[in-house]
């Protein structure tokens, strides 16, 4: 678990959502890009781990 962490670098442009996570994980400091697709009540993100190629995709969505 990288616990919390600042947002760096956010923007919007139209439906889609940019920023970037500083982290550090087992002694190694790492950056999160993300881009996310908002359609509707639901946000599709793809997450990259700068510089290993490692990428995720998940979908986030509203609860009302």
């Amino acid at each position: 678990m990288l616990g919390k962490s600042e947002i760096h670098d956010g923007k919007i442009e139209g439906d889609t959502l940019l920023f970037t996570i500083r982290a550090s994980y087992q002694g190694s400091d790492l950056e999160l890009h993300y881009k996310g697709k908002i359609s509707g009540d639901e946000i599709k993100f793809t997450v990259e781990i700068s510089g290993t190629g490692q990428t995720a995709e998940y979908t986030v969505k509203k609860i009302s």
